[in-house]
């Protein structure tokens, strides 16, 4: 039995030992990063609307260091007071634009809440991009306001940390 484990942990070892020559792979640094700021306006409708909460979609304008039109869709749920508590969101935006002079769309995911009787604050993150942004990295906050009611214009700021990877 012994040799058996013996021979089997030889193997392993020789089985391993290519890898002892393999050089080291590391990702390339990310292009310095960039300050994204500017100011996110959307007109927001209601697909759907429960006892807690609500499935929406809205079509949003984009100024600042993002310079486009999205189209989001999410879902808001209320905290345990209901209506008239706190609010709760999330949400994916699908942008078309321009980012620091490149052209493309993205797809950003973004989540936040609202206190009752407060503004909306939440964060916000790039999940992939395509055309000229498709190596553009960030994330960030946004807050503000929002829409008072379904048709009606909500205005948003953001902020965060943007850059463009290598390949």
């Amino acid at each position: 039995m012994r040799k058996i484990l013996l021979m089997s942990f030889i193997l392993c070892m020789i089985a391993l030992l290519p890898m002892l020559s393999m050089p080291t792979v590391y990702a390339k640094p990310p292009i310095s990063s960039i300050a994204a700021s500017g100011t996110w306006k959307y007109t927001p409708s209601i697909i759907r609307m429960w006892d807690w909460g609500f499935l929406g979609d809205e079509v949003a304008t984009w100024t600042g260091t993002f310079e486009g039109e999205s189209y989001d869709v999410f879902l808001v749920w209320f905290g345990p007071s209901g209506i008239e508590g706190d609010w709760y969101v999330i949400g994916k935006i699908y942008f078309e634009g321009t980012v620091n002079g490149k052209s493309g769309s993205l797809v950003m995911l973004f989540i936040g809440e609202r206190p009752a009787g407060e503004e909306w604050y939440g964060h916000w993150m790039i999940l992939r991009g395509r055309g000229g942004l498709a190596n553009l990295r960030g994330y960030g906050t946004w807050w503000g306001p929002g829409a008072p009611g379904p048709g009606m214009e909500g205005p948003l700021e953001y902020s965060g940390t943007i850059y463009f990877v290598h390949c």
